[in-house]
């Protein structure tokens, strides 16, 4: 009688450890979706805000080298476009 109780009081304890791993999964899977969201809607801000005339982005060629006083473009010459 006393090993059946030892194999329940066992078999539960495993159990309880099944469950509280599967909650994990669980709440880190949600956890993922709700960031995979986030960042297709921060994404979708943006193209929305940049519009066709790109008023809040800029050319990688606007990057200055040197002083500063723009004669100079930081921009590797074949990545110049690069917005």
């Amino acid at each position: 009688m006393v090993l059946l109780a030892v194999l329940a009081v066992g078999l539960l304890s495993l159990s309880s450890i099944i469950l509280r791993g599967s909650d994990a999964s669980k709440h880190q899977a949600q956890a993922r979706a709700n960031a995979r969201i986030a960042l297709l809607l921060a994404i979708g801000q943006l193209q929305e805000a940049l519009g066709p005339d790109q008023r809040i982005s800029t050319t990688a060629d606007q990057l200055t080298a040197g002083d500063g006083d723009g004669s100079q473009s930081a921009a590797a010459p074949n990545q110049r476009h690069w917005t």
